[in-house]
């Protein structure tokens, strides 16, 4: 994928999840389960979460999971699932530029 610099990414990334990534995949990454399975529940942060595949994982392994993404479209599909999940207290979810602020440490 090729980004331009000079493309805002708020409106590159509301592009890409309205036209290019529709859907989730509805598993978490690979590696996130082979780290994470071994360790105690607890809170989990994940910066760039997309649909909120891995944050949904983790809250279903017992953690407080929050995903941060700066589409609006990511977040919403990621709450929407979460919600329809049973998870809407565990695995939460907001929009953030990263590169503005990242989320407050209480937020999770």
């Amino acid at each position: 994928m090729t980004i331009d610099p000079q493309e805002d990414p708020m409106a590159f990334w509301e592009d890409f999840y309205r036209t290019k990534r529709t859907s989730s995949s509805g598993r978490a990454t690979a590696a996130l389960q082979r780290i994470a399975e071994g360790l105690q529940p607890g809170r989990a942060l994940d910066l760039g979460a997309s649909h909120g595949d891995d944050v949904i994982w983790l809250a279903m392994q017992g953690r407080q999971a929050r995903g941060c993404d700066i589409s609006d479209t990511a977040v919403t599909r990621a709450r929407a699932r979460a919600t329809a999940l049973g998870l809407g207290q565990q695995a939460q979810f907001e929009r953030c530029d990263l590169s503005v602020a990242f989320p407050r440490a209480s937020s999770i």
